[in-house]
């Protein structure tokens, strides 16, 4: 029998209740006791940290442009795994979870906000799972959005408008539907990165992020290409 798991809702809707509806507080994070794992199917632990924010100057991130996606990002708010057992046998909680305001101002109330940074209404926003931002072999990264909203406007990822008075927002794991980077949904959402076992089951799961050089080789190997092939047919005419 599964055990019950702690809700976002709750949380953040005690949270939203001793404050004034001036602005929305969004809560987000995911169900614990989930299935999150890296490339390796081994489970994260306490290293890992889970940033929600945006990428700036209309910057797209994809899994050919990783180098580039520190620059571009702007962070909203962050948490770290909590992977303490609830209670001896419970197995690790493997829970992260944090609320914020989305002030009048399009900033956030949080500790861990790029400083000075807004986020305007209906701009999306993303969760990036990461053990280091290093662009690295040895970095394990995850990148993911809700992109289609199911019914209710605040089930997408986009920022409110900053007079939002709706009190606070839910954004969950278990409703992102989209991977830039790793995997969702044990498998059937995939993104970019290498990874060496996919377990059965698993809500989250990060990849290893390829080497810059490595990168490079494969771009530099396409146009030496593309630059032969245009030189055999300027031959052949």
């Amino acid at each position: 029998m599964k055990i019950p798991t702690l809700t976002l809702i709750v949380l953040t809707g005690l949270l939203a209740a001793s404050k004034p509806l001036q602005a929305a507080s969004i809560g987000w994070g995911n169900q614990a006791f989930d299935t999150l794992v890296d490339s390796n199917g081994t489970a994260l632990d306490s290293t890992f940290t889970f940033e929600i924010g945006t990428f700036i100057n209309g910057f797209v991130p994809t899994a050919s442009n990783l180098t580039d996606w520190a620059a571009n990002w702007t962070i909203f708010d962050a948490a770290t795994l909590n992977t303490n057992e609830l209670f001896l046998g419970s197995g690790p909680l493997n829970f992260f979870t944090s609320t914020a305001t989305h002030q009048t101002n399009s900033q956030s109330s949080s500790l861990f906000t790029t400083p000075g940074s807004t986020f305007a209404q209906n701009t999306q926003a993303f969760l990036w799972a990461y053990d280091s931002k290093t662009v690295s072999f040895t970095s394990e990264w995850a990148l993911v959005t809700d992109l289609v909203s199911t019914g209710n406007a605040a089930d997408s990822w986009r920022f409110p408008s900053p007079t939002n008075d709706t009190g606070f927002l839910t954004w969950s794991l278990a409703d992102a539907d989209n991977a830039v980077f790793g995997k969702l949904r044990n498998g059937t959402i995939a993104g970019g990165g290498d990874f060496t076992v996919q377990p059965a089951t698993f809500s989250l799961q990060t990849h290893q992020v390829p080497e810059p050089g490595g990168a490079l080789l494969i771009a530099s190997a396409g146009l030496l290409f593309m630059l032969r092939r245009a030189r055999f047919i300027s031959q052949s005419r």
